[in-house]
């Protein structure tokens, strides 16, 4: 499943495709960010986040990552927290444009929505756990970005993504992108020295589907080879084999002085209760002489 980016001036809405066989799915979204001479500026930064698919292509909801205040770099400032925080579909950061997306998991409905609270609930946990504040970007040290897309990549973990480091550190790198906010050491001196006053706990949240996106049709059906998708694109869903994997196979029958079609032609034409008949054939095939096999003599003695 491939994502196709609109062609629209300005800002991207996120429109990945309908399903082949009425799955949900999650994807990882990147964004450029705007912010001229701050976050984004000559730095190439970039803005991370997972968004929930149903079946027929619609958002359902975004995790991102924010601060509560103001977007920072080259510092944490105090009082600006680190946030986890959900969206509906193309609500944040629409006027940016989409510079990276691909599908992270597919499978039933309750099995996406799942992985999604789980996401959300390991990034607001880790926040919440270190008192994390916001730091969008640092020109010295990289573990001190903490910002939107530490928030996706802890998610993405949270999730039980097995390969996220590999997203991380490639189509999805981007300043902050492999910094686990579990693994990471609180920047928040006030939080790490008995607690931050200030600070409230990130805001949380219980995914709840509307009822037309649990009802939504499932779209076509799966082609052969079930929801898994390992022979998606190769039968098609119609059941039928053409153009599928007999393609390049050679079914026409062999040269008529093949021994495999003298065995054919003598086996069409033989007298099953002649054992002289098997011999012609037993050479043909190179196979053990004629009188190896059971004669009808020989299954009346036995």
């Amino acid at each position: 499943m491939n994502y196709t980016k609109p062609n629209a001036s300005g800002g991207d809405d996120f429109t990945p495709p309908a399903s082949n066989c009425g799955q949900w799915s999650i994807w990882s979204v990147q964004r450029n960010l705007p912010y001229s001479g701050q976050v984004g500026g000559g730095l190439g930064a970039s803005h991370n986040y997972l968004a929930l698919v149903n079946p027929r292509g619609e958002v359902q909801g975004e995790i991102h990552g924010k601060p509560s205040d103001h977007f920072a770099m080259l510092g944490a400032d105090d009082g600006n927290y680190l946030q986890a925080r959900t969206f509906g579909g193309n609500d944040y950061n629409k006027d940016t444009s989409i510079t990276q997306a691909q599908p992270v998991f597919s499978g039933t409905q309750d099995d996406m929505a799942d992985k999604f609270q789980s996401g959300f609930n390991s990034a607001a946990g880790a926040l919440d756990n270190k008192g994390t504040l916001y730091n969008g970007a640092s020109l010295l040290d990289g573990r001190d970005t903490l910002n939107s897309n530490s928030v996706w990549y802890t998610a993405l973990n949270g999730m039980g993504h097995p390969d996220a480091d590999t997203l991380a550190n490639g189509a999805f790198s981007a300043p902050g992108s492999t910094n686990n906010l579990w693994s990471t050491s609180s920047n928040n001196a006030a939080f790490q020295n008995g607690g931050d006053p200030n600070r409230s706990p990130n805001p949380a949240y219980d995914l709840t589907l509307p009822a037309s996106a649990a009802a939504a049709s499932p779209g076509p059906s799966c082609p052969v080879g079930g929801a898994s998708g390992n022979l998606d694109g190769i039968l098609p869903a119609d059941g039928s084999l053409n153009g599928s994997l007999l393609t390049g196979f050679n079914t026409d029958r062999p040269e008529p002085d093949d021994p495999e079609t003298q065995f054919v032609n003598d086996a069409e034409g033989a007298n099953l209760d002649s054992p002289a008949q098997y011999g012609p054939i037993v050479d043909n095939l190179n196979m053990a002489p004629a009188s190896t096999l059971l004669t009808s003599d020989t299954l009346d003695a036995a």
